[in-house]
């Protein structure tokens, strides 16, 4: 079984303009690899933020390195506007 890793609960999430923003989702809504309009900074560089969504709850994660990262609880409400 694999382990979940998370990035710092205080990381910071802002909105970036995309064109391709919901790139990855198939005709129902629901994908693996779903594109936000989200990056993520971490280790002094913008992670685009990438959603997997099967029913109606959506996990939010990055790719570091090859490595998965998770964004901690957060709500996608209270990010403001790029």
């Amino acid at each position: 079984m694999s382990t979940i890793t998370y990035l710092p609960s205080n990381v910071r999430v802002k909105r970036f303009h995309t064109p391709n923003e919901g790139h990855g989702r198939n005709k129902t809504g629901y994908g693996r690899k779903i594109t936000t309009d989200l990056k993520a900074f971490h280790n002094g560089r913008w992670y685009r933020v990438y959603a997997s969504c099967f029913g109606n709850v959506a996990s939010y994660w990055v790719k570091v390195n090859g490595k998965t990262l998770h964004l901690p609880e957060f709500s996608v409400a209270d990010i403001k506007p790029a």
